[in-house]
């Protein structure tokens, strides 16, 4: 048998780290922004992040160092497998155990994973704690080749991660922006239409929010005109009723008026675009 050196073990790491990563990043998105547009509180949101990575993370390290495979694909690129003390398959729960036991190596100052440099075996301290090896299958292959990939894996990272934030984070945001622009949208056309119908009934506009019968979620603090929610104060006036951003840089405000027109109040270029969407003025 023929252990893995420290510096494939490296570089399959890197791989493995940057694959888990981005595997993790593109599914969480996806959520985060499918519960950003329905309107689940932010906690909400946070779980889904912390069960998805942590699923991820099952499937990629352990069930595959588990399976036929036995490796990552970071290892199998670098034909590396991971075994137990007499080469063969080990179990999931085995798998569990070694990459747990990399928070041991870890929080050790790393002195776990270099044990690998100096142990006979070439076994960190995770790789002892479960029994197990790395066996390196292409042992005749120069190591220079896996310092280089660590350097490309590295690069493509910086790169990748640059990348996706670039053109993923602001997308992100607006998809989030107009799903909540969607949503006072509709409480002011509900307020609106409350209000018709208390003029309807009592021949004047109400001026009070507890003059109507609304379902959105806000509460009437000192001022019985304003209604403060998560997002947005509602402020019923004479002449409209308005939806003022708050607790964001880009500020904004919508309102609906008397004769049931829509406006949109901004300085934010970007803002103004999401507005367009609406039927304002």
């Amino acid at each position: 048998m023929s252990y893995a050196s420290f510096w494939k073990r490296m570089a399959a790491y890197l791989i493995d780290g940057f694959i888990y990563k981005l595997i993790t990043f593109v599914i969480s998105f996806a959520f985060g922004l499918a519960l950003g547009i329905s309107g689940a509180p932010d906690i909400i949101a946070s779980l889904v992040g912390i069960i998805i990575s942590v699923v991820v993370w099952v499937i990629y390290y352990n069930v595959s160092e588990s399976s036929s495979w036995q490796a990552t694909i970071g290892k199998k690129m670098l034909g590396l497998k991971v075994t137990d003390l007499n080469g063969q398959r080990i179990s999931f729960w085995r798998a569990i155990g070694r990459n747990l036991g990399k928070i041991v190596s870890a929080i050790l100052l790393c002195i776990g994973y270099l044990m690998c440099l100096w142990t006979e075996k070439r076994q960190c301290l995770h790789d002892q704690m479960a029994a197990c090896l790395v066996l390196d299958e292409t042992p005749n292959e120069k190591q220079g080749c896996a310092v280089a990939v660590i350097v490309v894996w590295i690069l493509g990272v910086i790169f990748m991660v640059g990348l996706l934030t670039a053109i993923a984070l602001p997308q992100y945001t607006r998809a989030i922006e107009r799903a909540r622009m969607t949503e006072a949208y509709a409480n002011l056309q509900e307020a609106a239409a409350a209000r018709r119908l208390y003029r309807n009934s009592h021949q004047l506009s109400a001026t009070n929010w507890d003059q109507l019968e609304v379902s959105f979620r806000c509460t009437v603090q000192n001022n019985p005109r304003i209604c403060v929610g998560q997002t947005f104060t509602y402020e019923l006036t004479p002449n409209a009723i308005t939806a003022s951003r708050t607790g964001e840089e880009n500020k904004y405000t919508l309102s609906i008026e008397s004769d049931g027109a829509m406006r949109c109040d901004t300085q934010s270029e970007w803002i103004r675009s999401l507005c367009k969407h609406f039927p304002t003025r």
